[in-house]
Parts: structure tokens; sequence; C-alpha cells
């Protein structure tokens, strides 16, 4: 678990790295920009911002560009009369007319004489951002002439992008130790509108298409046609003539421009609604930004780390992609832009740094696992194995587990019958036919020993119902047995009979071996006993033997009577090298069951006169018995043993006979 939340760590702080170092260098800033002016939508126009445009009816009617001086003297003059509450010119005034001294002093004697404030248009040059300050090399400053103290002067630089579309205004622009202000910032000063919250240089925030806004032709004012009153609105005056050049793109012009005069009115409306409804646009700061990253970080982190299938973080990673754009819409309405592109890359890098973490480091243990198991154990103990691989400590752990070991009878004389080739083909299909028992019955096939099977039940998985299984696990193998000795005839083979041994108790089950190779296998005392049963079934001449540690574990023997299984008592055993004896017990299928209850009160009779040492009784009474159940081998095991006590009575009688062999 240590080294896995290092690997995390580790590839989240990566993660976070490689999404801030992109930011910071400004990749897929054109994506971003993309984004951004989808989110820019159309509001209905103000009406106490009006431009009144230079256009192509006002060129035709007045004269080619440039007007005269003494043309914007008497617009001017005509604005001014119906009462607006501050004019701005986005004109440059910097060379002296090319009609004379007297063109010019027209223009400055209207200036002088307006009523309304009045700002006029300067323009930098060579323009460069440093963080949220703007400097010019020089600015194109309209003539003094123009300048009495009543006329204000600012710059109409606009900020465009790597793509030519104008997206930010410098409020406040640098030249030297000079400052310049914005023209839409000082004309909405000038008519008494003024915020202490404009920042230095801002995101436009258009809210219409080129000409939606309130507009009339300067040659319709002049004439005195125009129907749009200017009383108390804020007027701008601009060229608006495509042939005038004067005009930018905009995140909602859509492939045409918009005249310059429009965005600096644009600009104003921008200003003029401010924060009360997220007109204002702010980056938010980059190291907030680095903080969003690191919390999809964290977010996914939680996830990746936590869950226990892989589906739920990658389904969780989507919806936070989904949830960032929501959220992203949802604070460009309020005013905030935020680096969606980086914030959606931040999840996607995080995401795919835990997906390699998990896949190609932690998940390895599980596609270990799998591959370590799958050819022995049944697919749902397999699946709940992969659910939750930390619940198995490979390299031992005690479990509580029922072993079984199955043989065929007589393999060597069946195998002296058949060429190599027919005898594997034989073994093949009977152990492929006994471990699909085992397998269905969420049981571990543990090796193959020849014509042996090892198999176990209660590990690596936990299962209370161990020793039921694995009984019912052996009456279904001596089951199939019938039907494959039938298939064996067709194929004129000989038929086989196999002996299973079952116990139960603690082992050790883990991988088991050397590093370069091991297997995943129990060991322990209850091993070694179930083999030794499974060998006392050709003493008894039954085919299923269990200690009574099994029966015990399976409920006992009425509650194994009450799933169908008959069980008897056999004998008492004691193992070599062991001092307890153990009970072992008969466990009989189906179709033996009547022959079994008939012998079984008789039967008892002899063996606890054998266990209580009166041999010759047992022997009296079995020799009877025997003539009756020929076919009864435990009972007739029992008889000859007891003959044999009589004439060799044991030293120290216990009740429980002691193997000579294991």
């Amino acid at each position: 678990m240590k080294s896995a939340l290092r690997y995390y760590i580790f590839a989240g702080v990566c993660a976070v790295g490689v999404v801030t170092l992109s930011h910071l260098f400004g990749m897929f800033s054109g994506i971003e920009q993309f984004l951004e002016d989808r989110l820019q939508t159309e509001v209905p126009a103000r009406n106490d911002i009006v431009v009144v445009a230079i256009d192509d009816a006002s060129l035709a009617s007045l004269g080619q560009w440039p007007w005269s001086r003494a043309t914007h003297a008497a617009l001017l003059r005509a604005i001014d009369a119906q009462v607006p509450t501050a004019i701005a010119v986005d004109v440059v005034f910097a060379d002296a007319s090319m009609r004379g001294s007297e063109d010019d002093a027209m223009l400055a004697s209207a200036l002088r004489s307006l009523h309304a404030p009045i700002v006029l248009a300067a323009e930098g040059r060579d323009m460069r951002l440093e963080g949220e300050n703007a400097f010019v090399r020089t600015v194109m400053t309209p003539r003094e002439v123009f300048l009495p103290s009543s006329v204000a002067m600012r710059h109409v630089n606009i900020i465009t992008d790597a793509d030519s579309v104008a997206r930010r205004v410098p409020l406040s622009l640098m030249q030297g130790t000079v400052e310049y202000p914005s023209l839409a910032r000082e004309v909405l000063i000038r008519a008494g509108i003024s915020s202490s919250a404009w920042p230095t240089v801002t995101r436009i925030k258009y809210t219409a298409q080129a000409g939606t806004l309130p507009t009339v032709s300067a040659a319709d004012l002049l004439r005195g046609t125009s129907t749009l009153s200017l009383a108390h609105k804020i007027v701008f005056v601009g060229v608006t003539a495509p042939d005038l050049h004067d005009s930018l793109a905009t995140p909602l012009s859509r492939g045409s421009l918009v005249p310059g005069v429009e965005i600096q009115a644009q600009i104003a409306r921008m200003l003029m609604e401010g924060e009360r409804s997220g007109y204002l646009l702010r980056d938010i700061s980059w190291y907030a930004e680095i903080v969003l990253f690191l919390l999809n970080a964290v977010l996914l982190f939680v996830l990746f780390y936590f869950a226990r299938r892989l589906v739920w973080p990658i389904v969780a990673s989507c919806a936070l992609l989904f949830a960032w754009l929501v959220i992203a819409v949802v604070a460009f309405d309020k005013g905030y832009v935020l680096a969606i592109v980086h914030l959606e890359l931040s999840v996607i890098v995080s995401a795919l740094a835990y997906l390699f973490v998990r896949y190609a480091l932690l998940d390895k243990a599980k596609r270990d696992l799998r591959h370590a198991f799958s050819k022995y154990v049944s697919r749902d103990v397999l699946d709940e194995i992969l659910r939750d691989p930390r619940g198995i400590k490979l390299g031992g752990e005690e479990y509580d587990a029922t072993i079984m070991f199955s043989d065929v009878r007589g393999f060597t004389t069946l195998s002296e019958s058949m060429t190599a080739s027919q005898l594997v083909t034989f073994l093949n299909r009977y152990l492929t036919r006994m471990t699909d028992i085992i397998l269905e019955r969420r049981g571990v096939v543990d090796k193959y020993i020849g014509d042996a099977i090892m198999a176990f039940w209660g590990a690596p998985l936990r299962n209370e119902h161990h020793a039921l299984e694995a009984i019912q696990t052996s009456l279904a193998m001596i089951d199939a047995l019938h039907d494959f000795n039938e298939e064996s005839a067709r194929n004129n083979e000989a038929p086989i009979d196999i002996g299973v041994g079952l116990n139960s108790g603690t082992v050790v089950a883990g991988n088991m071996g050397s590093h370069q190779r091991f297997d995943y296998t129990v060991m322990g005392d209850t091993v070694n006993l179930s083999s030794r049963l499974e060998g006392q079934t050709k003493t008894y001449g039954i085919r299923i033997l269990v200690s009574e540690n099994t029966i015990e574990s399976a409920g006992g023997i009425e509650s194994l009577r009450a799933h169908g299984v008959y069980v008897r008592e056999i004998d008492r055993i004691a193992v070599k090298g062991k001092k307890l004896p153990v009970r072992v017990f008969e466990i009989v299928e189906g179709r033996y069951v009547s022959g079994r209850e008939a012998v079984a009160e008789d039967f008892e009779f002899v063996r606890n006169a054998y266990y209580a040492g009166s041999f010759a009784e047992a022997v009296r009474r079995g020799r009877i018995l025997c003539e009756r159940y020929a076919d009864d081998s435990p009972l007739r095991v029992i008889v000859e043993r007891c003959e044999y006590f009589v004439s060799h009575p044991p030293e120290k009688w216990e009740g429980a006979y002691t193997l000579k062999t294991k």
C-alpha cells in the first residue's frame, strides 16, 4: 500500500507539473481562445451609447477621406447641439490639414466651444505587454492646437492575438513614465462613470456583432435627417467604411471585421456594466489555476486509489470533464475566465497518469494473480480474488480449509495396456472431467501428480462452507466416474475406479518454491492426513474416506444427512508419527445409500466391540454379518483385524488402529 501511494503521488505531481508548464508556455492558447470566443454571447444593446459612423454614405455625400477639419468641426457641433453626455472621437488628428492652417483653426475653435466633455484619440506604436502593463515606444497624438484644457487625449490601442482577433484592451498605456488611459475609459469618466475595480489590461467582453449598436450616419446628422436622438448619450465618432481599413476581427464577428469605433463603444459598454452583471472579464491568477490543477489531481487520486473497479474512476473522470465545461460557462457569465483547455487537460493527464500507475504497476499484481489462478480456480473464485487482491497475502497465511486427494485405482496396470499416446489421451480426458467438477464447486486444483489430483477449498478466499463443498464435489466425482466408464467402454477402454480422501483443518497457503519458480499451494499436517486417508480407501475397499474434522466442519452427521449425504463412521486410526487417533468416515453416493443403511446397525455393533477391545465378540458376530453383507468391505476389514488381534493381542489397545505405512 505504501509503495502504491508513492507511485500515485509521483504520478499526480508529474501530471500537475506537465499541465502547469504547458499553460505557462502558452501551449493550446489557440484552442483556449476558440472556446472562450464561443462563450461570447449577444445581449440587447444599450441605448445610452451611440456610434456616429463615418460610413460609405457619408463619404459619398461629404467627400473622400480624409475630410477637412471644417467638416469635422461641423459634425462635432451638430453632435454637441443635441446635448450628449460625452463625446469620444476615434480619429487621430496628428498632422496639419492639407487645406492649410485656417482649416485646423476651425476644428480647434469648435473643440473649445463644445459644451459636452470630449476625448480625442491617440495611438501608441510598437506596443508590448509585460505582465499586467502595456508599454509603447512612441505615441501618435493630436496636434497641440486641438488640445485645449477642456479636451482630453487618450489612446485607442487594441491588443490582437496571434490569430489577429481583438480580445483585450490596455486600459492604461505607458510611454516611459507617461501614462495614457484608454479612450473608452476616459469618456466614461468624463460622463461621470468610473470604478476603482477597472484593471490595467482587461479582456473585452463583446455583446453584439458589427452594426448592431445604435448608429447614426454622419451625413444624416449633418443634414439634420437623423431620427436618433443623442441627448444624454455617450457618443463615439469614428470611421466604419470598410475601405478606410480601421476594422478588426472579434470573437463575435464570425469572419467579418468590426470597425474600431464600435470596438471602443463595446469596451465602454463593458466597463459601464462592470462587475454588476459579470461584464468585466478577469483571468484568474496563475497560482489559482495551479490550485485547480492540483484539485483535479487530488480528486482523481482518491478515485483511482480507493475504487476497486477501474470503471468508476474512468466514469468519474468523464463526469469531471463535463463539470469543468459547465463551471467554465457559469464563471464566464460571472466575469471570470478559466483556462478551460488546461483544466480539462489536467483531468486527462492526471487520469492517464493514474491509469498507467494502476494498470502498468499495480494492476500487474491482478494480472499476475489471474495468470496464476486462472488454470486451477473457478471463474467465480477468480473474480472474487481480482475484486480485492489485497485480501490475499501471497507468501504464506493460515486458512481453515479442506484438502482433497484423489487417485485412480490400478493405474499402473491400466498404463501397461495402452500406448503412451493412448494413455495421455485417456488421462487428459479423465483429469478434464474431474477438474471441471472441482472448479464448478469453487475448489482450487493444486496440482496433478500423475493420475492423482490434489485440490482444496477455503483458500485463497476464506469460505465457511469449504468442508460441505468438498464433500459434495467428491460425491459428484464418483457419480461422474460412472459416465466416464461408460464412455471408456464405447472406446474399448477398461473401466477405472478412484479413491478420495478428505481432511479439514488449519493450513498455510501461499506461494511456495524458489524465486525462479513457485506455485500457490497449501502445506501442513492437514494436507498430510488427507493424503493418508486417500491411501486408506484401498484398505477399507471404499471410494471416499473423510476425517472427523471434515464432518464437524460440514456441520456434523445430521446436517450432512439433511443435505442428502450418507455418512458412516468406519474406524479410528492413528497416523504414523501422530499420537492422537482420528475417527474416519465413509461418504457414500446416492446409489449405494440403501445398502449402507441396511448394514448400519450391525456394523456399529461390531465396530463398537472392536473399539472396546472385545475382539472375540466382534469376530463371533462379524462372521455371521460378513456372510449376510458380503459386499461390505469395511465390515470385512474390521472382522479380519479382530481375528488377527484374537491370536495376536495388541500390547496396549486404546481403541485405535495404528497405520503401518504412510
